[in-house]
């Protein structure tokens, strides 16, 4: 005996909306996994409203309760003057980003470095640019933001670390 009913939403066209996605997939999970498992969805913050709408609607079906539904929220990859997009080819693929960084960090770093060190900046920069911000947040792909050698940047924070761990050095004699 099926305990979800079936239900179906489209469009005029026949073509299925996310809700109805979202649902089939919520019923599948429920009838898998029981009635009380937690479901997450970790989508971007523009789907907040869509989510509200979704675990309302399968609240009222009598399929959840309150709290077993989460959206956990996060910011888009942004260009300066556009949105990113995979469907229009408007996208840096992650392994171009990595060989950007390195060739930038080198680049600033004019040679005074080996290539370890310079992967290792490169990582950091990347790394620091996702995280000094909200995950909720938009992230604005900018490479003079992301290799930056002053202020709130990965390269700046490395700096900052080594420069600490030289005074302390020289402070307890180990320099």
């Amino acid at each position: 005996e099926d305990k979800f009913p079936p239900m179906m939403i489209m469009k005029k066209d026949g073509a299925s909306l996310y809700a109805t996605r979202d649902l089939a997939t919520d019923k599948y999970r429920l009838a898998k996994y029981g009635p009380d498992v937690l479901i997450v969805n970790e989508v971007g913050a523009e789907q907040t409203l869509q989510f509200r709408q979704l675990f309302e609607i399968e609240k009222l079906l009598g399929w959840v309760k309150d709290g077993q539904r989460v959206h956990v929220k996060h910011g888009l990859y942004r260009f300066q003057d556009k949105k990113m997009s995979t469907r229009k080819g408007n996208v840096v693929w992650l392994e171009d980003v990595f060989t950007e960084a390195f060739t930038r960090v080198k680049k600033q770093a004019q040679e005074r470095i080996g290539d370890e060190s310079i992967w290792q900046i490169a990582i950091g920069a990347l790394k620091w640019n996702d995280l000094k911000r909200g995950s909720e947040q938009n992230v604005v792909f900018d490479w003079d933001e992301i290799i930056n050698l002053q202020g709130n940047s990965g390269p700046y924070l490395q700096y900052t670390y080594v420069r600490c761990l030289s005074v302390l050095q020289k402070a307890t004699g180990l320099a």
